[in-house]
């Protein structure tokens, strides 16, 4: 969908009868040409439409060199009709070349920029039969002269109204599989979306400065959240492409317009297929994208080779950088596509292996599917400059040269002393086969994650016994691995791997209330630690001047904990392996399988018990003379009995936060009721809040609710938010 045309269109609409026609969208034909396609409206049906309409003023838009014989079509048919009828290019391609573009009549004017304001002053003086000499911004020729002045670009994006979808026909972009077809996996039912304007950034192969400045611009969060509900109120979409060139650029915008995608229940998916830099992203701000619909990312890697990206590309960024976002991405399941250029003049052959080899590893290690590419000099680019100036590009350039080296497999177009266009031809065929080979894999990865991540969401677990699932599935076991956790290194096993494929999705809102509740210098517990993820979040809240105690009782658990901890270097963290209780004790520590669940009391499926230690908090922590701020308690079922144990420690911390897990079933096992549980806290003076996965929300609650909601069934169980 073209949504600077129909931003340029919302602008004039109500000063002219307008219409606009997508010649790559409507009434969609593939032609084949000789050795190429054609994709898009039949010149019969064009020049139908404008026998038809009789417009004064056709506006053509030229988005690259590449399109320039097809907008040079329309402008023949145009005047053939009409000799009278203004012609007009606009887009990227015109804002460089207009001189071009006039001196061989193409076109009577250009616009060269950004077109709303432009055009409007132009359109509105061709109503009122005024000059259209002098318009700011407006490209012509008088008297053989070419008469241009600058116009300098809106600063106020939301002074614009929201682009004039109503001019298209939706259905047109909604079900061809042609659009995004290479660039997004969300193809169908989707619309792009533009947030800001400009680009700072020097890359020598870019020519977006040149259309739309280096200054960055950017519509308000409020104006882009009412952009995305017209779309989903009017065409009943929630898919969308964010088209920006640098939609991350301003941080504390873009988390707003996050927070509102979620906070606002929009329910939308998105990607940004046109590339977002690497060096703007953490795991932290990832994670916030994945939760308000992130579905994919593009970004431009363009070279192996750090030296190659500043000396040469000017791309001011880090492959150290991009492979974190790549391991970032991967760990959140976030699709991304990198970029890969090769073929720029100073480039060595070992350059471009080098290029070749990240592009593969990163593939193989983190799924970050490659997009390959030559380096192409686009007009008023400083690498057009470099490659007329240093003759590197044999022949005349020709705008079929441009279209078909921008193509993924396209034809090289610089020659330098280090490489000619043959070798970069056979060297692209090479990394062809080894693609070939590394996509097979990457399948392979992608058939294996989905069938456990399908397992997991029915839980045969609870069918079947545990045993005979990690039975069943271990022909996929694989060694250790560490992935990136809420900015933490977290090293897991394979029946780790297989808990935190249910942990991660179940507790993403508990580890968000902890986020926000839990500050530096805290003191703070952990009953229930298992292999750390809770802990090393905490740990990380806390910083150096907080202190954390870990229980975990069971030794495999226990023995992943302290690892965790040492390989964050965490030095605040005090590890136990005890289990919290109401005195003591040994006691029998119940297991129900390898990385499952265990408990203090033998459960269904448990045979296997080992004995353990039993501890009272006040009894176990009696040397500590200061409070509590916070402490969390995981104990599958035996939550009353611990908090029984340490209720000096609650009675001495204040303000104190609990976040408690409530399974009436589990308490049932320790012969506790599930009112008796809650009256406890109660009477320890707690107000409650359901932590409501559900609903996606920590609500006020009471007893009275918590016995209706939560039975005493296998699914009824949430956490508690405790506060004193």
């Amino acid at each position: 969908m073209p949504v600077g045309l129909l931003s340029v269109g919302a602008k004039i609409k109500d000063i002219c009868t307008l219409m606009v026609s997508d010649c790559s969208a409507a009434d969609f034909q593939k032609k084949k040409e000789e050795d190429y396609f054609i994709y898009g409206t039949p010149v019969d049906k064009i020049e139908k439409m404008i026998k038809s309409f009789k417009p004064d003023i056709v506006g053509i838009s030229v988005l690259s060199a590449t399109q320039l014989a097809s907008a040079v079509s329309v402008s023949d048919i145009s005047r053939r009709i009409n000799p009278g009828t203004k012609i007009v290019f606009g887009g990227p391609d015109p804002s460089v070349r207009y001189e071009y573009l006039l001196d061989n009549n193409y076109c009577d004017f250009c616009v060269v920029g950004e077109g709303e304001e432009t055009f409007y002053e132009f359109v509105k003086r061709v109503n009122e039969k005024l000059s259209l000499e002098g318009i700011s911004g407006l490209a012509y020729r008088t008297n053989g002269k070419i008469n241009y002045s600058p116009r300098g670009f809106i600063n106020r994006l939301d002074d614009m109204p929201l682009p004039a979808y109503e001019l298209v026909n939706p259905g047109d972009y909604f079900n061809n599989r042609y659009f995004y077809n290479m660039r997004s996996s969300l193809k169908k039912d989707s619309m792009p979306v533009i947030t800001s304007r400009g680009c700072p950034y020097g890359c020598i192969f870019c020519s977006v400065h040149l259309h739309m400045g280096r200054k960055y611009r950017a519509h308000t969060p409020e104006y882009v959240i009412n952009n995305l509900k017209y779309c989903i109120n009017n065409f009943r979409i929630r898919r969308f492409h964010f088209e920006d060139d640098n939609i991350s650029l301003n941080r504390e915008r873009f988390e707003s317009i996050l927070d509102k995608i979620i906070g606002e229940g929009l329910k939308i998916e998105w990607d940004a297929p046109n590339g977002i830099r690497a060096d703007t992203l953490d795991f932290n701000l990832l994670k916030k994208m994945k939760a308000a619909g992130c579905k994919g990312l593009s970004i431009g890697i363009e070279s192996g080779n750090q030296d190659v990206l500043n000396r040469i590309i000017k791309k001011d960024t880090s492959i150290a950088a991009i492979t974190k976002v790549a391991e970032y991405c991967r760990e959140l399941r976030i699709k991304l596509l990198g970029f890969y250029i090769i073929g720029f003049p100073g480039e060595t052959k070992k350059n471009i292996e080098e290029t070749i080899n990240l592009a593969l590893s990163l593939l193989s290690r983190f799924d970050v599917n490659p997009a390959l590419l030559f380096a192409v000099p686009l007009y008023g680019t400083e690498l057009y400059d470099i490659c007329v100036k240093k003759g590197l590009i044999p022949g005349k350039l020709s705008e079929y040269d441009l279209s078909t080296a921008s193509q993924p497999y396209g034809n090289p177009m610089i020659t330098t002393e280090d490489f000619t266009e043959g070798y970069l031809k056979k060297t692209v065929f090479s990394y062809n086969l080894r693609l070939v080979i590394q996509l097979i894999k990457y399948h392979i990865r992608l058939l294996k994650h989905g069938f456990e991540e399908r397992f997991f969401k029915i839980r045969l677990d609870r069918i079947l016994s545990p045993r005979l699932v990690y039975a069943f599935l271990s022909p996929f076991k694989k060694p250790q691995t560490i992935i990136e956790f809420y900015g933490n290194k977290l090293l897991l096993n394979f029946n780790d791997r297989l808990y935190f494929n249910i942990f991660k999705d179940r507790e993403a809102l508990p580890l968000k209330l902890i986020m926000n509740e839990v500050t530096s210098g805290g003191r703070v517990i952990d009953i229930g630690a298992h292999i750390g993820c809770y802990t090393l979040l905490l740990a990380k809240l806390i910083g150096p001047e907080g202190r954390l105690y870990a229980f975990e009782p069971n030794p495999e658990s226990f023995d992943m904990l302290k690892k965790n901890i040492e390989l964050n270097s965490y030095k605040n963290v005090t590890a136990i392996q005890k289990a919290a209780f109401d005195r003591m004790a040994e006691a029998r520590l119940y297991l129900n399988g390898p990385g499952v669940t265990h408990s203090l009391r033998r459960g269904n499926n448990s045979r296997r018990h080992i004995t353990v230690d039993a501890v009272s908090l006040d009894e176990y922590l009696k040397d500590e003379t200061a409070g509590f701020d916070f402490i969390k308690i995981d104990a599958e079922g035996a939550e009353y009995n611990a908090l029984l144990g340490m209720k000096n420690i609650i009675i001495k911390s204040s303000p104190l936060k609990i976040m408690v897990k409530y399974a009436p079933l589990a308490l049932k096992k320790f012969n506790v009721l599930p009112e008796e549980f809650l009256r406890l806290l109660s009477g320890l003076g707690f107000a409650l809040y359901d932590i409501n996965e559900k609903t996606n929300s920590v609500e006020h609650t009471d007893i009275p609710k918590l016995l209706k909601g939560y039975k005493i069934k296998r699914s009824h169980y949430t956490n508690l938010f405790c506060v004193k």
